[in-house]
């Protein structure tokens, strides 16, 4: 089966990096095949047999790098029909204005100030889907806000 592997906060300002290059290469010697990497952006697809996907990584990222760092794991089929989801929420033509965040675990609940009331937050599944109206420099829905 196709996966797709988003690893969390690496390469960021300096920390926890990880040459992708390098990454793919263990991943191929832990039994992971077709693996192509996105820069150095931590954004991975690769094909395995195993179910197991996530906790291999992550136990491949403590082992070698001694990072304790969150893994998201998607089917491919999962993936594109989230993608398909926003896609149908976004049917304003400035598109711009809209993005999804991917998580993992229970639905998150969110609060926020009321004076917001332009931006807009939909939660879902496996993802959440935001309408930024001002864009994202304007929004207090920053990733920072959406990971607390």
């Amino acid at each position: 089966m196709r996966y797709l592997v988003f690893l969390r906060a690496i390469n960021v300002s300096g920390k926890n990096i990880i040459k992708m290059k390098e990454f793919k290469s263990q991943l191929e010697n832990i039994g992971f095949k077709d693996v192509v990497t996105y820069i150095q952006s931590g954004n991975i697809a690769l094909t395995s047999d195993e179910t197991q996907v996530e906790e291999k990584i992550t136990t491949l990222l403590k082992d070698i790098y001694n990072y304790n760092i969150e893994v998201l794991v998607f089917s491919e089929n999962r993936y594109k029909k989230i993608v398909a989801k926003v896609k149908e929420l976004s049917v304003n033509e400035d598109k711009k204005s809209y993005y999804f965040s991917l998580y993992k675990g229970k639905k998150p609940i969110i609060t926020f100030d009321k004076n917001h009331k332009e931006d807009t937050i939909k939660i879902y599944d496996d993802f959440i889907f935001l309408n930024l109206v001002g864009g994202a420099g304007k929004t207090k829905f920053t990733n920072n806000f959406l990971e607390k």
